[in-house]
């Protein structure tokens, strides 16, 4: 089960290479997505855009050190998600807080590299 912890009140979700969108968030504490998180775009309010068919969910006070992070080890794995997603767990522990792969297909049931919204009532807590 992929977790991700949120201590800020806020949450960033997306694919980096795109721009993460930032989110408010009042809890805290230790959660995963449910299918359904993320849905077709309908509006212009926050838009989550993927260029591949992965993203992350981090504690966005660390959005600025998670993205360092992403790309500098984007640029050394020339920016396979999955090798990205086996690396999670590193800047996991040096944020202190848990970061979260998941493929597009877990949370939209399809793999197309949408645009989309987010629906935090697909937000699950695991504490």
């Amino acid at each position: 089960m992929n977790r991700f912890s949120i201590k800020s009140g806020k949450l960033a979700i997306g694919d980096p290479t795109m721009g993460m969108v930032v989110v408010d968030f009042p809890d805290s504490g230790e959660f995963t997505l449910q299918q359904g998180a993320l849905f077709p775009a309908q509006d212009d309010v926050p838009v989550i855009a993927l260029d591949s068919p992965g993203l992350f969910v981090v504690d966005a006070e660390f959005l600025s050190e998670f993205e360092e992070w992403y790309h500098k080890v984007g640029a050394e794995t020339y920016y396979a998600l999955h090798l990205l997603e086996e690396r999670t767990d590193e800047i996991s522990r040096k944020l202190g807080s848990e970061v979260a792969f998941y493929w597009e297909e877990e949370l939209s049931g399809a793999s197309k590299e949408e645009r989309y919204q987010f629906d935090p009532t697909k937000v699950q807590n695991c504490t």
